[in-house]
């Protein structure tokens, strides 16, 4: 016999259609798209494979549903949004469904599943983006107030004739502009890169960073011999951020050292006032400042830098009860964590 050609139509879709019964609960019909789409067979329950932050949406879908049946008004599309799988199986559908009559009655649901999930991890990602373009312009906005200082200050002495302007200290700071740009849009884009690492001294390379950072009266104590292998461009950044922040919060006669720890890794610390426990977890959250005029986004950018050379960091208090930075090996950290 052959066959009804709207089946055969129905069964060659790449979307899912599907057809419920008159009590929308069981499963009167699924094409063949439905196992490779949904990733079960036909014969498992459907709400079973639907994500768990899904199922209340997905209750409430047929309600409303049921409701407008019994209210005699179901005659209109049933849009539903839902993730189905986990993991790298992971599908997100877009389900429509339209009331199905027959003599007047109301004898089953039908509709149409649709795998979105392409069009749902390209918002995503355009969400991303716009996110880090934001961030991107207030991290520019912040690291670059101070080089552009110290030429502005520099340039102004000039014109008045002042003997201490330096030609040289403004065309540094302006050619630091430059490279923080540059810098920043490699962080911004995330694209989890470094230039090429290679052993730098956390002596010279925070002492290079403390003279070209309004740091007033404060104290750099530093470790002579304590070396990391990292990209010294964004290392100087880095310290540049947890300088100023030191100085923003522990005044002008605060106390920052920077040593090596002994399982590996450096920290950054000083004898301020510290931070609060309850906000060692969020001062990396870009916006979060807990006050002195920042801009909440010093120590998000640290947090990138750091995962740009895959270490992790974290914040804890100092000996001197400030705020301590301490930056591991993220290889390392694991090793430890095992048992």
């Amino acid at each position: 016999m052959q066959r009804d050609p709207f089946r055969q139509i129905v069964d060659h879709l790449t979307e899912v259609i599907w057809m419920l019964d008159a009590d929308l609960e069981g499963i009167v019909y699924v094409n063949p798209a439905y196992e490779s789409v949904v990733g079960v067979s036909p014969d498992c329950d459907p709400a079973a494979v639907i994500h768990p932050e899904n199922t209340t949406a997905a209750r409430e879908w047929l309600t409303a549903i049921r409701n407008d049946v019994a209210a005699g008004d179901p005659d209109r599309e049933y849009v539903l949004e839902v993730t189905v799988g986990e993991g790298d199986d992971e599908r997100h559908l877009e389900t429509v469904g339209v009331p199905v009559f027959d003599d007047g009655g109301v004898v089953g649901l039908a509709g149409i599943s649709s795998d979105v999930t392409e069009f749902v991890e390209r918002e995503r990602q355009l969400e991303e983006q716009v996110e880090r373009l934001d961030q991107f312009a207030s991290m520019v906005s912040h690291d670059l107030r101070n080089p552009l200082s110290v030429a502005l200050s520099h340039l102004e002495l000039m014109r008045a004739g002042n003997e201490s302007a330096s030609v040289e200290t403004a065309i540094d700071a302006l050619e630091r502009i430059e490279t923080i740009t540059d810098e920043l849009l490699d962080l911004a884009q995330g694209n989890g890169e470094t230039g090429e690492s290679e052993r730098v001294s956390l002596a010279e390379a925070s002492r290079h960073v403390w003279e070209n950072v309004d740091t007033r009266s404060a104290t750099l104590d530093v470790d002579p011999a304590a070396t990391v292998d990292a990209d010294p461009a964004k290392l100087r950044t880095l310290f540049e951020n947890l300088f100023r922040n030191a100085v923003g919060h522990g005044g002008d006669h605060v106390t920052v050292t920077v040593g090596p720890l002994a399982e590996g890794g450096f920290f950054v610390a000083d004898d301020g006032p510290g931070i609060d426990p309850d906000d060692h977890e969020r001062v990396f959250e870009h916006g979060f400042s807990t006050g002195y005029s920042g801009t909440g986004v010093g120590l998000t950018i640290v947090d990138r830098i750091a995962t740009a050379h895959g270490w992790d960091v974290s914040v804890t208090e100092s000996d001197g009860g400030g705020a301590r930075f301490e930056f591991h090996d993220r290889d390392l950290s694991a090793d430890r964590a095992d048992p």
